[in-house]
């Protein structure tokens, strides 16, 4: 009787089917697919498992980053998640026995590669608007991960001098934990389970000579690094010194490998932190971020108690203030001098410290903020559009993770953002762990991870102990922005729409690269370090707010002197950097952007060879003369050569092509490449950003007052601030780190001075900050 139906009307049934059972194993379509033979070819087949694959997992993603899926495209992605899910739910893990008692091992009689298991779910979790971390909870990742990390962390054989290996198994298995951590999860752990998971990933979190804490070291803002057309095994390297733990800076080992441990040279690991995977029809290159940076998210989540507050503690800053009054007036007395004579009064001067009110204020916000949940969405056409989807938030990680998986890869041609313009403009509140610099000195003359001074159980870490303090750390952020071809800047460079492009570009990139233009990174001291102890200026750079401005003043690219004078820096021409407003749109403009002509010569080229192509079809069908005959008609023929600039003149945004020669399925999906330029997000002009704030007063007066300047190196998106102490009282402390899903800015801080060397190991210690309005 089904047979009788037609076959498209079978598909919707057996996708109806597949809707109200889309989980690993598809039972339903299991037993359809065993009825017959047809049947079995109808659900073998491209177009429906293309159709599948939007029941099953989420797709909106790689259209809005990448190109559009066609049917074939989401049919090869079906197969290769659907054997992720396969492989995760074929692991045997037994929740009520947990540890070493599950009956769970690396391989089985299925092979599992697990390398590109792990990283396959990464991606999914990158991409997922609510379907894909369902499939991935509903095979049992969470329970999985947390039996691997029990048993494999701290296994033997699979160690470095007893410590955990830096491999991409290691890394995705705790950037999912990650992604998988939600506040019922931490609220069912115990206070065992929490101290179990932290003495596993305190290495990564306390240890920054050991593991990378960035994708390339903070001591670069310029990236990538120069090769001199040499070969992969002769890289002209910058320079690292060699400690008990490896080379440091860590450049990770697609550049510079660590000490090779047995662990890496047997299985199951993977060489490296990145793998060439499928990925909807192509073959991609993903790489996992660094460990350290999931560790220290995983390290704060378990450490989310909040401060105690000192019964001395003034209740308010007015109690607080009368009592620095009483104070001051009872030292006058003490010293026989009579309050209002003599000009004996009160400044109003008082010690900077937190009430209990400060306190409460501080406790109440969290320095790390759980991933973002999203739950399974009905029907095949994903989200809702008035949605915004979830997977926007893991934009910039995704780009990361395409493009910066080694420091000598120029990502110019990639398709969005590392860092989107005006994330960091608002207030972050977080902690800071300082740890203690004996520990830290100790550890680094020893390549063995400290020993217990009990005897050791297998699969648990040796000794490390978490010997820190956490200080509250709270910024008040501005972003300003370096904009190509602004309205605003009287000095740049006028241009007309019938000088050639070419022409145009050069011009643009004349006036960035002149004073006035975008401020250098200070010259490289030793090879490697460019200004990281002036959050990536040059010593001497002069910075002027004016109203929402900031006019920039570097030391002349030629300045040879250790310190600049003033009169040498009045004489440089400023740069202007524009405050960002979320509300309002900046003054880019496209006529004279240097981005938007480059995408503008793409298209054409683009049009240029779609119209060939064309040509070149109806030629074959018609026959070249006649052809040319109907060119000639319309007065297109071909020496007028105007068929060219009829296709340039086209549709701008480029929505209405059609390559007559592709393969276009039946939904009419449109097969555009990845690095094609009509997929490309919009421009919006930011070449550079500048971090500019100080403490609120509250803040100040609890905390201390601090400033704050900084940059984003555009090849990650690393953010860079340097914080310093409005009245000396502090050391200067440099903050380096990522926006991690767009939520929490997580990452390491070191203190600098002019003695500073940013080649060496230094005391350097964790953050984490989520934005708190």
């Amino acid at each position: 009787m089904l047979l009788r139906l037609p076959a498209e009307l079978v598909a919707r049934i057996a996708l109806h089917l597949l809707d109200s059972q889309p989980f690993y194993p598809p039972r339903a379509l299991n037993s359809l697919r065993l009825t017959c033979q047809s049947l079995r070819q109808l659900l073998d087949s491209k177009h429906f498992k293309g159709k599948a694959f939007g029941v099953c997992f989420d797709v909106g993603s790689v259209g809005r980053r990448n190109f559009v899926a066609d049917t074939g495209m989401r049919a090869d992605q079906f197969e290769v998640w659907s054997r992720t899910v396969r492989s995760i739910s074929e692991k045997d893990v037994n929740e009520d026995e947990p540890g070493d008692h599950a009956p769970f091992t690396l391989l089985t009689t299925y092979p599992w590669d697990i390398g590109e298991t792990f990283l396959q779910a990464y991606v999914m979790l990158l991409s997922n608007d609510g379907k894909n971390i369902a499939q991935l909870e509903h095979a049992g990742l969470y329970l999985l991960l947390r039996a691997y990390l029990k048993k494999y962390l701290y296994k033997g054989e699979l160690l470095d001098k007893g410590w955990p290996v830096e491999s991409l198994e290691n890394s995705c298995a705790l950037w999912l934990l990650w992604m998988m951590t939600t506040e019922e999860r931490l609220s069912k752990e115990s206070l065992e389970e929490k101290e179990e998971l932290v003495s596993m990933i305190l290495p990564w979190v306390m240890v920054p000579f050991r593991y990378s804490s960035a994708h390339a070291p903070p001591s670069h803002y310029t990236l990538p690094l120069d090769q001199h057309g040499q070969s992969r095994q002769r890289y002209n390297l910058p320079h690292t010194v060699t400690t008990a733990h490896g080379h440091y800076p860590i450049y990770g080992p697609a550049v510079l490998p660590a000490p090779t441990s047995q662990a890496i040279v047997n299985l199951p690991y993977t060489r490296g932190n990145y793998l060439d995977v499928s990925y909807f029809g192509t073959r991609c290159i993903f790489s996992a971020p660094p460990p350290s940076i999931a560790a220290k998210l995983l390290y704060f989540s378990r450490r989310r108690v909040g401060f105690q507050i000192p019964p001395h503690l003034p209740a308010t800053r007015a109690e607080a203030i009368r009592r620095a009054q009483e104070a001051w007036e009872r030292e006058q007395r003490e010293n026989g001098r009579v309050i209002g004579e003599n000009g004996v009064v009160w400044d109003g001067r008082m010690p900077i410290g937190p009430t209990k009110e400060d306190m409460v204020d501080l406790n109440a916000h969290q320095s790390t903020e759980l991933p973002m949940r999203s739950s399974w969405y009905a029907g095949w056409n994903g989200l809702d559009a008035l949605t915004a989807p979830p997977s926007r938030w893991w934009d910039n990680d995704y780009y990361r993770s395409r493009y910066c998986y080694n420091v000598f890869l120029d990502n110019a041609r990639r398709g969005g953002d590392v860092y989107t313009p005006g994330m960091l403009d608002g207030l972050w509140q977080g902690r800071m762990l300082i740890p203690s610099e004996h520990i830290l000195r100790s550890i680094l003359t020893s390549p063995r991870l400290p020993a217990d001074p009990n005897a050791r159980v297998e699969g648990q870490p040796d000794y490390l102990a978490e010997v820190t303090s956490a200080l509250p750390l709270i910024m008040r952020l501005g972003e300003y922005h370096w904009l190509d071809g602004s309205r605003r800047r009287k000095d740049r460079t006028r241009l007309t729409m019938q000088q050639p492009l070419e022409d145009r570009l050069k011009a643009l990139h004349q006036e960035a690269a002149e004073p006035g233009g975008i401020a250098r990174c200070a010259k490289k001291v030793n090879r490697i370090d460019e200004g990281m102890g002036n959050a990536w200026f040059p010593h001497g750079t002069d910075f002027a707010v004016d109203n929402d401005d900031i006019h920039v003043r570097s030391p002349p690219s030629d300045f040879v002197a250790p310190m600049p004078s003033q009169y040498q820096i009045r004489n440089v021409v400023p740069s202007l950097y524009e405050k960002c407003h979320a509300t309002e749109s900046n003054s880019h403009d496209p006529e004279h952007c240097a981005k938007c002509l480059k995408r503008e010569v793409k298209m054409q080229t683009r049009r240029r060879a779609l119209a060939a192509e064309n040509e070149k079809a109806i030629a074959q069908r018609l026959g070249s003369d006649e052809v040319e005959r109907i060119f000639e008609s319309v007065g297109l023929g071909r020496t007028q050569d105007s068929i060219l600039e009829m296709d340039v003149d086209g549709d701008e945004d480029g929505e209405d092509w059609k390559d007559v020669d592709s393969e276009d399925d039946e939904d009419g999906d449109e097969v555009i490449q990845e690095d094609d330029p009509l997929i490309a997000p919009p421009c919006h002009g930011v070449r550079d950003v500048l971090i500019h704030g100080s403490s609120d007063l509250p803040h100040a007066l609890a905390w201390h007052p601090f400033v704050f300047r900084g940059r984003v190196r555009p090849w990650d998106g690393l953010v860079g601030i340097l914080r310093v102490s409005k009245n000396g009282a502090f050391t200067d402390t440099f903050f380096y780190g990522y926006v991690v899903g767009g939520k929490n800015f997580v990452g390491n801080w070191r203190n600098v001075g002019a003695e500073m060397d940013a080649g060496v190991p230094a005391w350097e210690g964790a953050f984490s900050m989520s934005k708190r309005e």
